[in-house]
């Protein structure tokens, strides 16, 4: 058995995890633009178990998803999540973000790194004006100014039922 979280109460894992993955639907993109090969629509930096981009693939089946996870462990369980629930929407990337080649219409992370070493890491997978979700727990803080080529679209409050813990999410667009 591998331990991939810290949460172990099913309840928890529910609210903690996968409602707070799920709040992401609201800004996906409406239709699926990846038309190349080293395309995605959307891009999760940090992938751990799969949180956001395995539920956000679920609930999302016409959009392309990649997984960015450099964590052998983590990726495998990946791998059998995706074949035990068939999920055909997601390739998983197991490299450090730095040596992927892969752009999207819209990056995120949950817990990577800093919201400032995000940005900065995000833009080298932005295609176009891609938007970039940067998921704020309560001790986070937006970078200010924020990184040259980022604009901040909406600062986002975000309650989870269940979870009291402050997030929120800043949508930023790069604009290069």
């Amino acid at each position: 058995m591998y331990n991939l979280t810290a949460v172990r109460d099913p309840y928890q894992m529910v609210q903690r995890h996968l409602l707070d993955s799920l709040v992401l639907c609201r800004w996906l993109p409406e239709v699926s633009t990846a038309a190349e090969a080293q395309s995605v629509d959307v891009a999760d930096i940090g992938s751990g178990a799969g949180l956001p981009v395995l539920p956000l693939a679920i609930v999302r089946p016409d959009l392309s998803f990649a997984s960015i996870e450099s964590n052998g462990k983590k990726t495998r369980f990946q791998y059998q999540a995706l074949l035990e629930l068939d999920i055909g929407n997601v390739q998983i990337e197991n490299h450090r973000v730095q040596d992927v080649s892969l752009q999207s219409a819209f990056v995120t992370s949950r817990a990577f790194t800093a919201p400032v070493e995000f940005l900065q890491i995000a833009q080298t997978l932005c295609r176009g004006q891609a938007q970039v979700a940067v998921m704020l727990a309560h001790s986070d803080t937006l970078p200010d100014p924020l990184p040259t080529g980022f604009s901040l679209q909406e600062l986002v409050p975000v309650d989870i039922p269940g979870n009291s813990a402050p997030r929120h999410i800043a949508m930023c667009r790069w604009m290069r």
